[in-house]
């Protein structure tokens, strides 16, 4: 049911799954990049890495200040 506060544009804005040629390549990069950065996220715990709270939060912070850097330069 469409919602009668939303405008023409709003409603021509959305869109489904396969409304665009480009959803699958995309749904599959976005799935890549997600399995990467799970598997980046792994590392934190490989067996080198002290398990220690601060060696964990430091790991993430890395990870996660690197990530925003890629983004940066995308």
């Amino acid at each position: 049911m469409a919602d009668p506060h939303e405008t023409a544009q709003q409603e021509e804005a959305r869109m489904a799954f396969g409304d665009s040629p480009h959803d699958q390549p995309l749904k599959e990069a976005w799935g890549a990049f997600c399995d990467r950065l799970k598997a980046a996220g792994d590392l934190v715990f490989k067996d080198v890495n002290p398990a220690n709270p601060l060696q964990r939060a430091d790991g993430f912070r890395y990870l996660t200040q690197n990530l925003g850097q890629a983004f940066d330069l995308a």
